[in-house]
């Protein structure tokens, strides 16, 4: 596993998903969204949200 991202291309597209979960009870929904270089495949960002 590396640490260390790639190099960017300017025709690089990314790919931004979005999911949401529960944390101990229905009243507390977290959010996170993921920003994935789609040929890399590598997570470029992500941001959880409660």
């Amino acid at each position: 596993m590396s640490d260390e991202l790639l190099d960017a291309h300017p025709t690089d597209v990314l790919e931004l998903d979005e999911l949401w979960s529960f944390v101990k009870a229905r009243r507390h929904k977290v959010w996170t969204w993921i920003a994935l270089c789609h040929r890399t495949r590598q997570v470029v960002a992500y941001v959880w949200s409660a």
